[in-house]
């Protein structure tokens, strides 16, 4: 989808894409580690992966991203018949580690009210932000957990 526009006198072309476009996003972050290195801040990041298998099948998985000094849990699953058996706790535990050893300050996540939003305040999660009506009727919920022993005081 493309469509053209003005903006302050400057005629621009803007594609909308729903596709995965790596080259867009280099081009953006780019930029954003320009304007942040200014500041001392990178937004270098390395993506990590942790996968469960038991008896040589995939029990379960996460997907993370350790940025500047904080990780994002941004995908975690388990099989549901390996459910309640300790698979999600360790991957999120082996997640954490690979974060503290990178000299990461904390993790971050959010997960939906629909799935099990009550499992993460038993790792040590607090809830730092909720979205109402996302989806409607539920709730998009925001943990983060610190790995330094800092406090997750929103406004400490």
């Amino acid at each position: 989808l493309a469509r053209s526009t003005s903006s302050f006198g400057m005629a621009m072309n803007l594609v909308i894409s729903a596709t995965s476009d790596m080259e867009t996003e280099h081009r953006v972050l780019a930029l954003l580690d320009a304007a942040a290195a200014r500041h001392g801040v990178t937004f270098a990041r390395q993506d990590l992966r942790v996968e469960a298998r038991l008896d040589g099948g995939f029990a379960g998985g996460l997907v993370a991203r350790l940025g500047p000094h904080w990780m994002l849990i941004h995908l975690l699953a388990v099989e549901e018949a390996m459910r309640g058996q300790g698979v999600g706790r360790a991957l999120i535990l082996a997640a954490e580690d690979a974060a503290r050893s990178a000299g990461a300050i904390g993790v971050w996540l959010d997960t939906f009210s629909f799935q099990a939003p009550d499992y993460y305040p038993n790792l040590g999660y607090t809830e730092c932000g909720r979205i109402a009506d996302y989806p409607p009727g539920g709730a998009r919920i925001f943990y983060q957990k610190r790995l330094d022993g800092g406090s997750d005081d929103r406004h400490g």
